[in-house]
Formats: C-alpha cells, structure tokens, sequence
C-alpha cells in the first residue's frame, strides 16, 4: 500500500469529512478495485435488462424495485409489464401510487416468464472475439438470467423454464393448481399468439406431472372450445402444442365419450389429410387423434375409418410395383411413422372377426414392406407393429399366427445388418430391436421388463403392452409414474390393481399414526433402561 498518500493527513482532518474520504479513497486500492467493480456489475445488469426489455429498462428497473420495496420480496426483474401510461399517471383505470401501495392486488400486470427468456433467448448471438467488461458493448452470456427464483401466477414453469433443473416437487405448486389452469385457460383467449403458446406449454406441464381430473372435468367445456379453436387454426407452433394438450386433456377425462371425440376428429382430420400444412404439424395431429380415439370412441365404425384414413398416409411408403422402397424426405418419413404407430395402437382395440380380416390384409407383405424404409425409425415402428399384429393373431387363434418365411429371412437380415452408410447409433437401435423381434417368432419368446413405481411394479410382457408404455410415457414423460399410482385409466390399461390406489394413501394418512407410535415405544424403552441402570447402581453400590 502506498503510504505517501497519507502524508499531512492530521492537517486534512481540520478539512472536513469529506476531504479525508477523498484521500482514503485515492490511497485504498483495495476500495477502489471493489467500488470499479460494483460500477462494472450494475452496467452489466443495466445492459441484461436493456438486452431483455427493451429501451425502457431502467424505468422498469426503478419502479420494479419500488415495487419489491413494498411487497417485502424481489419479483422477477425482467418480467415487468407496467405499461408507459402507468407510470407517467396518464391511465385514467390504475394508478401508479395504487400499485405501490397494493402490488399483490396487480398481478395481471406482471408479464409471463417465458415471454421475457424469449426475447432474451432471441437476441443475436454474441461475437466470439467479444470481452465481458463494463461497457454498454458487453456481451451476455446465454446461461445467465437475471430472474429471480420467483414465478408468478401466470406459469407453471418456475426455475425449469429459464434454465435451471428443478424437480417435480417444484415445478407445481398444489395450493394454487386450479388457480394456474384457470390463468392459463384464459390465456387460450388471447389474441396474441406467444400468449396461447404459453397457455399451451403451461397446461402441457400441468396435465402431465399432475393427475388433477376434477379440475379438468370441472372446465371441460372452456378447454374443449379453446383446445379446437387452437386446432382449428393450424398454426406450425401452437397445432402441434395443441395436439399435444388435447391428447393429454383426454387422458385426464379418462372415459369414453363420443360425441367429445367426433368434435376434435371433424376438425383435426382435415389438417390431417391436408397435404399441403406442414408435416411436423400434421404429425402431431395423428398421433393425437389416434389416443383420443383409443379413450374416448367406443363406435367401431368410427374407428375403422379412421385407420384407413390413417393407412393412406403411410401407405405412401409402401413398396413400389418393382419392389423398390419409393423416395421420400425425412419429414414425410415422420408423418408416416406417427400415422403408423396411432393404426397400431387403434389396432389393439379391434374385436377378433375384425383384427383377422386386418391381419389378413396388412401382416403378409403390406407392412412388411415399410421394413426397407431408409428411415430408421419408420423400419423399426414397422417390425413392432409386425410384433403386435402376430401377437393379436397369435391372441384369437387365427390362421394367419405363423409369419411367412420370406419375413423371417428379413428379420433376421435387419437384426443382423451392418451397412456402412448407417449410422451406428441407428444401427444399434435397429439390430437390438429386430434381434427382439426375431427371436420373438423363432423362440416364442416376448418383451420382458419391469417399471417400478413407488411400492408398485409394472410387469410389461407383451408387444402390445411395451406399445401402450411407450405411446403414454412418451406423452407424459417424468409424470408416467405419477399417472400409474393415481390415473384409474392407466391402470385400466396395464391392468393394475384399482385397490392399491387405497393403500398407498392409507399408508400416507397412517405414517402420523406411526411415528406416534415409535415415540411412545421409545420413550417407553428409555424409561425401563434407565430403570434398569439405575437398579445396577444401586447393587454395586450396596456390594462395595
């Protein structure tokens, strides 16, 4: 430390306060290093929040914090929607000092999260060449946010939706779930686009990790008209996310219904069929309407119909009159996989004169052909679907339970093939899932597994079982075991026992009761051993 700096320091004492602050100032490198850097972080935060806000930043910024001032807590900073009439007192319907003084009673005002990361997340991206320092011109770090860990009503994502892992127990709040689904059905009305979509990926989340059927069934009516409102439009983001809601809206009702199911069907199948809407989005609309006909349509007609609709679009990968696989992009090759997957999931549903006739015509050669498909996962939906088609055949006794030779042969080709213009994790996946297949005909045997969820375990030994798991668990991902313990649909299906939804929360109510009882033996064999050293004690003492 330099020391001459405080040479005639008693003479500047005389100064003032002022002058020796100063002085201390210059000579401390120490407080001036820490006073550079407090300079350079709040420029850093001032240009986050101009970065995710806009111009109006500092504003913002200033009357979020007068705001926190009042509520005794930091809200989300870059999350504010006080508009500009507010805070120049020009809105004749709120008043600023109102805010201020009743924040909580505000909240519309507050923005969704996923609104702020988005223009955050859509900024240019940095210069590589570029250096963090404490200029405007610094550059942000994508991992970085400057939210705090505080969500509003607004979405059901907290710290998972700005990129920090959280766990179920967090994601969700039970207090208020009918409060979240509420917002977010209102949401749906909006006119605004990116307002739907995160309507959209809040009642994705919500129906997914939570079985909440009475709230569900309680507003029935609302999600049905804005679900097809969504659908109807057609849009490349939100079709596909209302696809994805509608199938998890279904399997919240759990029961069939008809009349529910004609309504989403007369509007999705003609995007369907619809040649000309993308082939992502349509996509999603066949996988959707294939679960929402497996819940909810009990007319066999109805079902039937729609797996023909369902097998002209993956027929356009059928095998061409020369045996030649025909040429079509990775997108179609999706489509046709999806499609392919909902005609086999509505195929387990078929009564046994039904499931021999579709037997017949498609196990022999038609969806075998789909099995030279250059796409991987289109070839190995294919042999799954040969799985489950032989197992139902198998199931009724049919005349057509033993597969042709000529298939066994390419089978065994496929669990066996070793192309060089494959790659390997596609060759991985395919030989272990054709090997499976194969040895399936050859050694009668079926896929083999166990799913253990909370004291219960989910034995999956069959095609069409491994099919169902894997249609349901794709949908509700980490809430599949939540949906098994409490979602008497989907234990209908895997066939579960309905009685061990009793037991387990009788076993919750009951563990109070436990730990009431282990104090008392406790403290009841603390009392006896006391009483037991004491007497020892007692015998020493008197034998000395």
């Amino acid at each position: 430390m330099d020391t001459t700096s405080y040479t005639g320091l008693p003479n500047k004492l005389c100064q003032g306060l002022t002058s020796v602050k100063s002085s201390l100032t210059t000579g401390h490198m120490l407080e001036k290093s820490e006073t550079t850097h407090i300079d350079s972080r709040d420029k850093f935060n001032h240009h986050m929040a101009r970065s995710v806000l806009g111009i109006q930043a500092p504003l913002k910024l200033q009357t979020e914090l007068q705001i926190a001032s009042k509520m005794g807590r930091l809200p989300c900073l870059p999350s504010s929607r006080l508009m500009l009439d507010v805070l120049r007192g020009t809105n004749e319907d709120i008043s600023f000092d109102d805010i201020l003084n009743n924040p909580r009673e505000f909240g519309e005002l507050q923005v969704d999260p996923h609104l702020a990361m988005d223009r955050h997340d859509h900024r240019p991206p940095r210069s590589k060449t570029s250096r963090s320092g404490a200029d405007d011109s610094v550059s942000i770090d994508d991992g970085v946010s400057t939210c705090s860990n505080i969500s509003d009503l607004t979405s059901i994502y907290d710290d998972s939706e700005v990129g920090f892992p959280t766990s179920n127990d967090t994601i969700l709040s039970t207090d208020i779930l009918d409060e979240k689904l509420d917002i977010a059905i209102e949401g749906l009305r909006n006119k605004d686009l990116r307002t739907r979509e995160n309507s959209l990926r809040t009642l994705q989340t919500l129906f997914s990790q939570k079985y909440v059927s009475e709230l569900v069934i309680n507003r029935s009516e609302s999600l049905t008209d804005q679900l097809i409102t969504c659908l109807r439009k057609g849009n490349e983001s939100e079709g596909k996310l209302a696809a994805i809601v509608t199938s998890l809206f279904f399997i919240q009702l759990g029961e069939p219904n008809d009349e529910l199911f004609l309504q989403f069907r007369d509007i999705i199948l003609p995007i369907l069929r619809d040649e000309s809407k993308s082939s992502s989005i349509r996509k999603n609309y066949a996988q959707a309407i294939g679960i929402i006909c497996f819940i909810a349509c009990e007319d066999m007609s109805s079902t039937v119909e729609l797996m023909k609709t369902l097998e002209t679009i993956f027929s356009r990968s059928y095998l061409l009159p020369d045996r030649t696989t025909p040429i079509i992009n990775h997108d179609l090759q999706e489509l046709h996989t999806s499609a392919l997957s909902s005609w086999c999931l509505l195929m387990s549903t078929m009564p046994n004169n039904l499931a021999h006739e579709l037997i017949r015509t498609y196990a022999p050669e038609k969806i075998p052909g789909l099995i030279e498909s250059n796409d991987g996962d289109l070839r190995n939906q294919a042999g799954e679907t040969i799985a489950v088609l032989y197992e139902i055949a198998r199931d009724i006794n049919s005349i057509f339970a033993e597969p042709p030779e000529s298939l066994l042969i390419t089978l065994e080709k496929k669990a066996n093939e070793s192309a060089k213009y494959r790659g390997k994790k596609e060759k991985r996946l395919q030989r272990a899932t054709f090997r499976e297949i194969y040895n399936s005909f050859e050694e009668g045997t079926s896929p083999e597994f166990d799913i253990k969820f909370g004291r219960e375990t989910l034995e999956i030994t069959s095609w069409t079982t491994r099919l169902y798991y894997n249609i349901f668990s794709s949908l509700l991902a980490t809430g599949m075991n939540i949906h098994l313990k409490e979602n008497g649909f989907l234990r209908s299906v895997f066939n579960l026992d309905d009685l061990e939804i009793e037991d387990i929360h009788q076993s919750k109510t009951n563990r109070f009761e436990r730990q009431l009882a282990n104090r008392a033996a406790f403290k009841v064999r603390t009392q006896a051993l006391n009483k037991t050293r004491a007497n020892k004690v007692t015998r020493i003492q008197n034998e000395d």
